[in-house]
């Protein structure tokens, strides 16, 4: 029994290690794509003989947690070095990061042909970055392949490209104090066909012969529309007068019929 234990703990740290790095963007070491400079990244491989490294920030900065930007390291760090009673060093960490406020900016809908969207972080106080570097990270938790951003970790999420269907993101932002999550979802629908007339078909079709006296039905029931038929409005163009009932209605009923040649539309 203990083994069987010990077994599944080792699977355990195995995929939680596996997570951590898959979690690490990966980058050639030749090219140092697609690590940025001007995001304070350097491509660093983990053996000398690896052709693929892992993007790092360089020194004096550092992630507040994978996939987010490189922020300067500040004096205040989040970790403090003591010395204990018997001369080793021991850390201490600080509390938990404060509840950032924020809010996020844009459509909750828009409908094709209109590609693009932008949606922005704002804060409260309109002056709350600065002097206090914030990282960004977008992240997509539904709609794989309807739109396409040039960066998830900027202030504003640019989309472009759209596709019908609904999308929805979890933004994280934060500072070596602050941390803060919103969700933002985005529905993005077809666009509109032009609206075409409607056909009417009238059953029985034309000519029609009937006999003095009689009763006569003229059915417009399987009149077709690309949309949906709203009204019927019967029309006599022709013909000895006759008492005609609702003219309003899909179908027409004509009594006692005269002799002659009669047109409706």
């Amino acid at each position: 029994a203990s083994g069987v234990l010990t077994l599944i703990i080792v699977l355990l740290s195995i995929a939680t290690e596996a997570r951590a790095q898959v979690e690490e963007e990966l980058c050639d070491i030749e090219t140092k794509s697609p690590c940025s400079i001007e995001e304070h990244e350097e491509c660093r491989s983990q053996n000398p003989s690896d052709k693929i490294g892992v993007c790092k920030c360089i020194y004096g900065y550092h992630r507040a947690f994978n996939g987010a930007s490189c922020l300067p390291m500040e004096v205040a760090s989040n970790e403090t070095a003591g010395t204990s009673s018997n001369g080793t060093k021991e850390t201490s960490t600080s509390t938990a990061k404060s509840h950032l406020e924020f809010s996020l900016e844009g459509p909750s809908a828009v409908q094709l042909p209109q590609d693009s969207v932008k949606i922005r972080v704002k804060f409260p106080n309109a002056d709350a970055p600065r002097g206090n570097s914030y990282s960004y990270l977008w992240e997509l938790l539904q709609g794989t392949g309807l739109a396409f951003a040039s960066s998830y970790k900027r202030p504003v999420l640019e989309l472009s490209q759209l596709k019908e269907g609904n999308l929805l993101f979890r933004v994280t932002v934060s500072n070596s104090t602050h941390s803060g999550q919103q969700r933002y979802s985005l529905a993005v629908e077809a666009a509109k066909v032009p609206n075409k007339p409607p056909r009417a078909i009238i059953r029985p079709e034309s000519p029609v012969h009937g006999v003095e006296g009689t009763r006569l039905t003229l059915d417009a029931e399987g009149s077709v529309d690309d949309d949906k038929i709203v009204a019927y409005k019967w029309t006599q163009d022709k013909g000895p007068s006759i008492p005609l009932g609702a003219m309003n209605t899909p179908i027409l009923t004509l009594d006692n019929m005269v002799a002659g040649t009669y047109v409706f539309r």
